[in-house]
């Protein structure tokens, strides 16, 4: 290889993620950026048909991207979608930690929340990305692997009505920081990357201009514009390419400039 094909080589050439919660508007733009960015990609989600339908919209019939059954609340489901991902292309390299609970029903006062709230919250937010680390451990292991945590800037100066939620993506963030110090002497990284109010509906009717939250987020921002998936792809392909190979144990806030840290 000479030094100009050194110098546009893929970043992630060679390698596989596997990205969680792969079949919704954030999954998708990881997805198509991994896979721009030169790798194999397993879109895992619970709804494994649309992971699939999202893979083959991404690459159709090329093989390097493909959906695969995932509940990440569910410790034999996890086993068995890394052990497929690992059976398919011999390798994990980056794992995208972006499976998320967040219904609209969860949006209410702190003091209505159940036991049931919390724990169905806190078993995907916060207790799967970790049963998905520890899944992987042994091939993230083997080169050096990056572990990418979907945050949200929710934890910087919390946010009303979403106490499960913010409070097990601030778990999440306190997990990234014990992971990255037990995990850095094996060559692994682990960072999180923290979204703001992301407009992710395929298809802005109305435009997010014109919706009350979009507006009020739009605000807030020094960017003054809606936040769209494609914004988050450019920092998860950096954390998960070598480019980043120096850098674990940290937050990338992406939000327009809502938090200014």
């Amino acid at each position: 290889m000479n030094g100009s094909e050194e110098r546009f080589a893929l970043p992630l050439a060679g390698k596989v993620a596997i990205v969680t919660g792969g079949a919704g508007g954030l999954g998708r733009a990881f997805g198509r950026g991994l896979v721009e960015a030169g790798a194999r990609v397993a879109l895992a989600d619970i709804d494994t048909e649309r992971a699939r339908s999202v893979a083959a919209s991404i690459s159709e019939d090329t093989g390097v991207v493909d959906g695969f059954a995932l509940d990440v609340a569910d410790e034999n489901s996890v086993r068995a979608c890394v052990a497929a991902v690992a059976g398919r292309w011999g390798r994990i390299d980056v794992l995208v930690n972006n499976a998320a609970f967040l219904s609209e029903a969860q949006r209410r006062p702190l003091e209505t929340f159940s036991v049931e709230d919390w724990t169905k919250t806190l078993a995907v937010n916060t207790i799967g990305p970790a049963l998905m680390v520890r899944e992987a451990l042994p091939w993230l292991s083997e080169r050096g692997g990056s572990v990418v945590n979907i945050g949200s800037s929710s934890v910087l100066n919390g946010v009303r009505n979403l106490a499960p939620y913010v409070a097990s993506k601030g778990a999440l963030v306190a997990f990234t920081k014990v992971a990255a110090r037990e995990l850095g002497e094996r060559r692994i990284r682990v960072n999180v990357v923290h979204p703001g109010f992301v407009d992710v509906r395929p298809v802005p009717d109305p435009p997010a201009e014109e919706l009350p939250m979009h507006q009020a987020a739009i605000r807030a921002r020094c960017i003054p514009r809606p936040e769209v998936p494609a914004d988050l792809v450019g920092a998860v392909v950096f954390l998960a390419s070598d480019s980043s190979a120096f850098i674990t144990g940290q937050t990338i806030n992406v939000d327009g400039g809502v938090n200014l840290h």
